[in-house]
């Protein structure tokens, strides 16, 4: 079960993420501009381990975090 709530504003979507996310997630974890300030490059294996620990938090209702989804163009950008 996931326990997040989705929430709009005028600009984007935050909602949980999915399993479905993963080729949009796997460009910018692996750019060095994207990722500059977080953690490193992220492989597509590292990314695929990333969405199952945020997904599993989520599933448990444990504090986790937000897919964003640019609202124009449904663009997951984060």
């Amino acid at each position: 079960m996931n326990c997040m709530t989705a929430l709009k504003t005028s600009r984007l979507n935050l909602r949980p993420f999915s399993e479905g996310d993963l080729d949009d997630l796997s460009a910018p974890m692996a750019n060095t501009d994207s990722m500059r300030f977080s953690l490193g490059l992220f492989s597509r294996e590292q990314t695929t381990g990333f969405l199952e620990k945020v997904r599993r938090c989520d599933r448990e209702g444990l504090p986790s975090q937000f897919a964003l989804v640019f609202r124009p163009d449904h663009k997951l950008i984060g």
